[in-house]
């Protein structure tokens, strides 16, 4: 995927069972990290990481991907932008895909498509995609617990606004 907004593949190394990605280095942590650090983050800084992250979607479900576990962690900052905070990159996982078929992701930010084992489709990168939207505007995940119970809810429940969010 050649997009500035997708962390580049350069190979794939498998060792018997093992599948390893040589990919470009992007140094600035994470996503994960900036939410641990910042807490709600500021509109602004939500709107910038929201577009260049559903750009790099973009570019991956153009080329007939799925990336099937987006999350902070999977969101690499890169520390050479010009910008004052730096450019969100999507890093490929192991679990992109161009199959169908369920199993992948992290109950904190799985579609209910996902969680039910249908299809790898992008409306399920969207949704974690909204799933981490909502954490940067709120600080927090929109549902926490056990596995079972978090894709439930996900399921089920709307998240609401936690207190002091403002409009």
């Amino acid at each position: 995927v050649d997009s500035p907004y997708v962390v580049r593949v350069r190979d794939m190394v498998a060792e018997g069972e093992t599948l390893g990605l040589v990919m470009d280095y992007v140094g600035g942590g994470d996503l994960a990290d900036v939410i641990r650090e910042q807490g709600a983050l500021a509109p602004e800084l939500v709107a910038s990481y929201g577009t260049a992250i559903a750009s790099g979607l973009s570019a991956i479900h153009a080329a007939g991907l799925v990336h099937r576990d987006v999350k902070p962690a999977n969101i690499l900052m890169d520390d050479s932008s010009t910008a004052d905070f730096g450019v969100a990159r999507i890093c490929d996982s192991a679990v992109s895909t161009r199959s169908t078929g369920g199993g992948a992701g992290t109950p904190l930010y799985m579609s209910p498509e996902a969680a039910d084992g249908l299809p790898a489709a992008p409306s399920m990168d969207i949704y974690s995609l909204g799933a981490m939207l909502y954490e940067m505007c709120c600080g927090v995940p929109p549902f926490t617990g056990a596995p079972s119970a978090l894709l439930k809810s996900h399921m089920m429940m709307n998240p609401g606004r936690p207190e002091g969010v403002p409009d």
